[in-house]
Order: structure tokens, then sequence, then C-alpha cells
């Protein structure tokens, strides 16, 4: 009987242990999920402040396109070399706005009033860089990538932008066309409307999230 009963207790025993493992295997489970669910939600929290921080940059700063309190700085005397069509250096007259479009705005502005657009962050140029990785000039870049220019080489401004789309609409509301506007179409923009999505990505969860700006530029026109 003695060996009958200590037959059951290590039954009993092992029953109890695996019954522990099972308790102790779900609970891992359920805290690494915890942590996973976590961890995606601080790094979609952390693209998306990335994100709305370059959203603000890029709203105030072109709001300083064709910026102008001399009167001067777009006399049409005036030629500026760190004007880049074409990817070619050149002497070029200067614009409030020299290039426009779904994914370039390339804009200058007097902002320290002294009468022309060749001082430290007047002649600006920012680009979105999407999945192949190459800027309009077919150089190398970080895809999804914000970009900005300021006549030294483009800088990163924001990572992991799945998407960036600028719309530009005339005075009467009237939407542009698309694709890289001539200068006629340039000086009648007045606003512009910025459409992006950031993207976060881990182990377990991919999330996105579409945003849209209107930014009316109040020194065109």
């Amino acid at each position: 009987m003695k060996s009958l009963s200590s037959g059951f207790a290590l039954i009993e025993l092992l029953f109890s242990m695996a019954i522990m493992l099972i308790v102790l295997g779900s609970f891992y489970g359920l805290t690494s999920f915890i942590y996973r669910d976590y961890a995606g939600q601080i790094a979609l929290a952390e693209t998306r402040q990335e994100s709305r921080v370059a959203t603000t940059f890029f709203q105030n700063e072109i709001q300083n396109a064709g910026l102008d309190p001399s009167g001067t700085a777009f006399n049409g005397g005036q030629l500026n070399t760190k004007i880049f069509p074409n990817c070619k250096q050149t002497l070029q007259t200067v614009e409030p706005i020299i290039e426009a479009s779904e994914t370039v705005f390339h804009f200058m502005g007097d902002k320290n009033a002294n009468g022309n657009n060749g001082d430290s962050n007047e002649d600006v140029r920012y680009e979105w860089v999407g999945e192949k990785g190459e800027d309009g000039c077919k150089e190398k870049r970080t895809p999804y990538t914000l970009y900005r220019d300021t006549g030294g080489g483009q800088q990163e401004v924001a990572l992991g932008i799945q998407s960036f789309r600028l719309d530009y609409f005339d005075e009467n509301g009237t939407l542009l066309p698309a694709g890289f506007l001539t200068k006629d179409e340039r000086i009648k923009i007045r606003k512009v409307v910025l459409t992006l999505r950031p993207l976060t990505k881990n182990d377990t969860k991919k999330e996105e999230r579409e945003w849209t700006s209107e930014i009316y530029l109040k020194n065109i026109g």
C-alpha cells in the first residue's frame, strides 16, 4: 500500500509540475505579447511625433516664400547661384518659388530684410524621397525621407514617411496641374496642401495614419 500511495504522490507531483509549467508558459507568452505591443506603441508614437514636428517646421518655413520687407528682393535685377534647375548650378533671376511639384518645394524669402536672398536659410529646397531611394538628381538617399537643402547639400528632416504629396491652389481655390509647375503657374500659388502618411514597423505591428495640412502663402501675389 505504501508503494501505491507513493506512486499516487509522484503522479500528483508530476501533474502539478506540468500544470505549473503550462501556467508559467502562458504567463511568459502574455508578458511577451504585452511588451511587444507596448514597444510597438512607443515606436509608433515616436514616429508620429517626429513627423508632426517635421510637418510643423515645414509649414512654418515655407510661409517665408516671397517674403520681401524691403520690396527689392525680387526686383528682376538680382541673380542667385544657389539654384539648381535640372541638377546643375546656374545663374538665374531670383523668384519667390523656384520649383514646385508633388514632392519638391523650392522657395526664396528675404528673412533678414536686407534686400537680397543670398543669406542663410533664405534659399530653401524640400524634397521627399520615396521607395526607390533616389532624389530628383538620381543621387542615392534614404527611402521614405524628407530632405531639406539650403545650398550646402541635402539634410534629413524626417524619416519613415510612407507617402508625401503637395498640391497647389490658386487664389480662386483651383487646383493647379500636377508635375513640375511652370513659372507662370508658380506665381499663381496661394495655398499648399500637404498630405503625408508616417509609418512605423516592429516585429508584430505595422500602423500608419494620413495627415493633411493647409498652408497659405501670404507673401505671394
